[in-house]
């Protein structure tokens, strides 16, 4: 497209001749050509010739005025004529005004949308916003200065009288090409899409938010700025305003309903104010995910969708917390930064409190100390939604920072938390998404997707005998597991079974063997058994040695009998896709036997197990006053939300998930 030409148009008495009109127009293109000319000399053979640049490209990427000629570059070096265009960089001096008005008046006057601003190759991620950026910046600046539109409001406060939705409800019905001058009306929105049309006549559509009540894509509006019904003031700057504001500003509108000549309902504006203007250029795709968690704002500018993600997220937390308030459960806070990290294993994040003297404390792992001891102190129902933190490794499904519900009822057991979980899972499908009826495709990795269906009752598989099964061996014949003399047999086993167990070393020692062991047995239930949970699965009965808060199941039990010379626990994980969700077990309630697991924890501490709970008198002190029978739950919000949406990172469903330092992820 050829650019207007930069000064007034000529008069009809100058310009009666078409050849008169075709002088100006050639004489502007070729000042743009010898621009474009000059931002890519010595970029290849076809960048040079001029070839595939856009009035775009050249807008995002103006030059000085005059460039000192550039060496040729070798054959070998050159990218060729059919090299993708990459977006020219900004020069790093101070841009030509003139060049600048001129470039950027000619992106401005065609039709563009949001995302679309800045050129990029396939597979391209966002441009640095350095040097580019700052140039941009500078350039935007420059343009409200020399057009003199700092006071349309920008940074200013303003007030609405309609959400964009309220506004199409309210007035969706009035006739085509209607102006209904007597109502005013204030909206306000995102700028998606522009469009000039001559010199009376503009289109704009704006875009709201997400909120609790709305997801993506939310309502948009167009705004059909019509020189005529501007205020006098506005009127006079119609022309630099509407090339000023860019995709991406947000505006306000003051202004009245109207609908086009083709029944577009629009708002016809009086008074348009840029209320914060975007003052860097949006790629077209943001692909790298460092980029996309570190900076979420431009992610979610670019992929508005995953908006939906955290609108989902928001609703899973309220519909947990609404289940158990209606259970008959109290909400309750506990501390997140304490001297002992008890209630879970896992490496703590440790700091000092300097007020006190270089206190040391630690990040808790867990809620659940805390809330055993509530129910010693009367509570017979506690539940808490909120962050735990776990200095370990980042991976698919694990992030140092997040977030867990762990409620506790007296007078229960583990079995009586499975139906509650099934309850639990249906009233959260219900409520984010009640059109699915329960069923959900699961799509694993690069693997075909699977139906996923809630229907009662879930799948059980009991830890012992499923082993026995997995490993090939005759019923109630597993070494027991809690015993380390096991240690040899179960070692051979695993590896029979291809099972990589070489980096687990038990040193030598007792207490090193006692945390190898453990390992050992973990190894072997999440390399046998927890593909097996692609259903709803509750995988029940663990091992002594992975369980030390909870109680053992008697030794008459049914499940106790099945699991042969090896002690289990009253326990159950809940699966779903081979992911766990969730954790719940019959607690112990026996405080010297709490000190006893205690010390067995320690032993594997001083094995090496930098993840064994440490030992906590407090808590057993508080056990000694006495607490009731009972069953405590945790399930894992961040892991349901990835389920629910699909994800397949936990980084997707985290709104600012622990990433790399820009610097380091550049190096990477």
């Amino acid at each position: 497209h050829h650019p207007p030409p930069p000064h007034p148009r000529p008069s009809p008495e100058r310009s009666a001749t078409p050849a008169t009109k075709n002088t100006h127009m050639i004489a502007a293109s070729r000042r743009l050509n010898r621009l474009c000319r000059a931002g890519v000399r010595g970029r290849g053979a076809g960048a040079a010739a001029g070839k595939r640049i856009s009035c775009k490209t050249a807008a995002a990427s103006p030059s000085p005025t005059k460039t000192p000629p550039t060496p040729p570059t070798p054959p070998s070096a050159s990218p060729g004529p059919s090299s993708p265009l990459t977006p020219l960089p900004w020069p790093s001096s101070s841009p030509n005004r003139k060049a600048l008005r001129l470039l950027h008046s000619t992106s401005s006057s065609s039709s563009c949308s949001l995302s679309s601003s800045t050129t990029t190759t396939p597979g391209a991620t966002a441009a640095s916003p350095s040097p580019s950026g700052e140039s941009y910046v500078e350039f935007r600046r420059q343009e409200f200065e020399e057009l003199g539109i700092e006071g349309l409001g920008m940074y200013g406060r303003f007030s609405t009288t309609h959400s964009l939705r309220e506004f199409i409800e309210a007035f969706k019905d009035i006739p085509d090409g209607s102006r209904e001058t007597g109502t005013e009306i204030r909206v306000a929105g995102r700028v998606i899409s522009k469009r000039l049309s001559g010199k009376k006549t503009a289109f704009y559509h704006i875009q709201c938010g997400v909120d609790a009540n709305l997801s993506y894509p939310t309502p948009k509006l167009q705004i059909l700025c019509e020189r005529m019904y501007l205020e006098p003031d506005m009127e006079a700057k119609f022309g630099a305003l509407n090339k000023t504001v860019k995709v991406g500003d947000v505006i306000g509108i003051v202004g009245f309903p109207g609908k086009s000549n083709r029944g577009e309902l629009s708002i016809v504006p009086r008074e348009l104010k840029i209320l914060a203007p975007c003052l860097h250029t949006l790629p077209e795709e943001l692909i790298d995910p460092n980029i996309r968690s570190r900076e979420r704002y431009r992610d979610l500018l670019v992929n508005p969708s995953g908006l939906n993600k955290f609108v989902v997220r928001s609703k899973v937390i309220s519909a947990v917390g609404d289940f158990l308030r209606d259970k008959g459960f109290l909400n309750v806070e506990t501390p997140t930064l304490w001297p002992k990290h008890g209630g879970a294993n896992a490496r703590p994040f440790e700091t000092v409190l300097n007020a006190k003297g270089k206190l040391p404390l630690r990040l808790r792992v867990a809620p659940e100390l805390f809330l055993k001891q509530l129910l010693v102190a009367g509570f017979d129902r506690v539940f808490e939604i909120g962050k735990v933190f776990r200095n370990e490794g980042i991976d698919a499904t694990h992030n140092p920072e997040f977030t867990v519900c762990e409620f506790y009822q007296a007078y229960a057991e583990y079995r009586d938390l499975m139906p509650l979980t099934e309850s639990l899972l249906h009233h959260v499908l219900s409520e984010v998404f009640p059109e699915r009826d329960g069923k959900f495709l699961l799509s694993p990795g690069n693997s075909d997707s699977i139906e996923i269906d809630f229907s009662v009752p879930f799948k059980t598989l009991e830890i012992v005998p499923a082993l026995e099964l997995a490993l090939g061996i005759p019923e109630k014949t597993l070494p027991n597991l809690n015993c380390i003399s096991s240690l040899p047999e179960l070692k051979e086993l695993s590896l029979q079974k291809g099972i990589d167990i070489t980096h687990i070393d038990e040193k030598g020692n007792d207490d090193a063997q006692w945390a190898c062991l453990a390992r050992v047995v973990d190894k072997l239930i999440a390399k046998l058994l927890e593909p097996q949970c692609v259903a709803p699965t509750f995988l029940l009965n663990h091992p002594l040695i992975l369980s030390p808060l909870a109680s053992s199941l008697p030794p008459e039990d049914p499940a106790a009998l099945r699991a042969g010379n090896t002690e289990v626990v009253g326990r159950f994980e809940f699966f779903i896709g081979g992911r766990e969700l969730a954790n719940a077990y019959t607690e112990l309630s026996d405080p010297q036997e709490q000190r006893r697991r205690f010390s067995l924890q320690e032993a594997a501490q001083r094995g090496g197990d930098e993840e064994a709970a440490p030992s906590d008198e407090d808590f057993c002190r508080a056990l000694e006053h006495g607490i009731p029978p009972c069953a405590g739950y945790g399930l894992g919000i961040d892991r349901l939300v990835m389920f629910l949406t699909g994800s397949q990172h936990l980084r997707e469903v985290l709104l600012f998930p622990v990433t790399r330092p820009d610097a380091v992820a550049e190096d990477d």
